[in-house]
């Protein structure tokens, strides 16, 4: 029967004849049907349990995308509020700056040590009176010129009165820079 069986499968292939009969079916066991279902079951789990991992990951890049928002808020407003702080200050300062304009009798006094610290005999200085002898000239951006006499003696010990213009800078409350001294 078995060589039968063989010759009619060469001879089939030989020809190229199809046998009358159908091929058999696969034979699928129960065993391996309920395996298949073993493994879809265990594919649905791992599915199931990845699925609240993923969503608690996409959860957890949302929560960090919202504190870095929330952060980048924060120094944004930080950073408005220093630019504001900034301003403020350099207001004031602006502020100070022109309200603190010298007197003329600071003008006056810073000028009248200028002039004393260029005589031969400073201790000898008069000024003829603190506030009726000399004039304040503002020329802006901080810088004054003070006219004004001295009367002092000279290296031979007589007394010679002498006109000065003191030109100088104000540094700001009773500090001066020198610029010019002149004398006639």
């Amino acid at each position: 029967m078995k060589s039968l069986i063989y010759l009619c499968v060469l001879t089939s292939l030989l020809t190229g004849c199809a046998s009358d009969k159908p091929e058999p079916e696969p034979v699928v066991s129960v065993a391996m049907m309920a395996a298949q279902a073993d493994l879809e079951r265990d594919r649905q789990r791992r599915e199931l349990k990845a699925q609240p991992k993923r969503e608690a990951a996409r959860k957890a890049a949302e929560i960090q995308r919202q504190a870095s928002a929330e952060r980048a808020k924060q120094v944004a407003e930080l950073e408005r509020k220093t630019r504001l702080e900034n301003y403020k200050k350099e207001i004031a300062t602006k502020r100070k700056r022109v309200a603190a304009k010298p007197s003329t009798d600071e003008v006056l006094y810073a000028g009248r040590k200028f002039v004393k610290a260029s005589l031969k005999s400073p201790s000898t200085a008069d000024f003829g009176g603190w506030f009726g002898n000399g004039t304040g000239l503002d020329h802006g951006g901080g810088v004054y010129t003070a006219r004004m006499w001295v009367d002092s003696q000279n290296s031979f010990g007589a007394t010679v009165r002498t006109q000065c213009w003191v030109k100088m800078r104000h540094k700001g409350g009773s500090n001066f820079d020198l610029i010019q001294l002149s004398t006639d």
